[in-house]
């Protein structure tokens, strides 16, 4: 089966890319999934690269063989598509027609608490789950830090969303990565207010799943 997707997010994941979007048809959020060896459901570059020669980007509509969905518990988007198939471009929307399709993502907690990740026992709490959202986010601060465990540079973002306020969520925007990799450690006023693509991880290593700040579509 064919699906018209609009890409609202390609962010780092593994050294390849996690790609989420909006279905056309409804209106749903979409996540494809490599079933390829060692790429651990991301999509690699070449992937990305549609039948036109264009490499598909955030608000392209992009046409994907669905191969069959994942039925992952923790990202029930998610859907295996067709390795040898070339995704199609389609056409280019802008963020307001993206709206029509799929209006703003309104949660009083992002994917169910105020905290930066959830543990196992919270997940096994929740009975309608979902792994992608757009929201409308502000107040923004990046964090530069060193990784206690792995000694590498990271970063973060604080923020506020719907009276609530949120700390350290990671950064996966490749751009936003690009900005502050240079900065020295510590904590940098970002902008005012922005709309996020955010993302639940599945289950790392530690046993918990992580909020990712995978795509930021506009700031100002």
């Amino acid at each position: 089966m064919d699906r018209d997707i609009v890409i609202l997010a390609i962010s780092e994941k593994n050294g390849n890319y996690c790609v989420a979007g909006i279905d056309v048809d409804t209106g749903k959020w979409a996540r494809p999934y490599s079933d390829l060896k060692d790429v651990y459901g991301a999509v690699p570059e070449s992937h990305l690269i549609c039948q036109n020669g264009r490499r598909a980007e955030v608000f392209d509509i992009v046409r994907i063989r669905e191969e069959q969905p994942c039925y992952n518990p923790i990202q029930p988007e998610n859907f295996f598509y067709d390795n040898d198939r070339k995704w199609r471009y389609i056409d280019k929307l802008t963020l307001h027609k993206t709206v029509l399709l799929h209006d703003f993502d309104y949660r009083n907690k992002i994917f169910f608490s105020r905290e930066c990740r959830l543990t196992q026992e919270e997940i096994n709490k929740v009975t309608i789950r979902e792994s992608l959202l757009m929201l409308y986010i502000t107040n923004l601060e990046v964090i530069v830090k060193i990784g206690s465990i792995s000694g590498y540079k990271q970063f973060k973002l604080n923020f506020d969303c719907e009276g609530s306020h949120y700390s350290e969520f990671a950064i996966s925007d490749i751009k936003i990565r690009q900005l502050y990799e240079n900065k020295p450690i510590g904590k940098y006023k970002f902008c005012d207010k922005a709309i996020i693509v955010f993302s639940l991880t599945d289950k790392f290593i530690d046993g918990r799943y992580y909020k990712i700040a995978a795509q930021f579509l506009i700031w100002k």
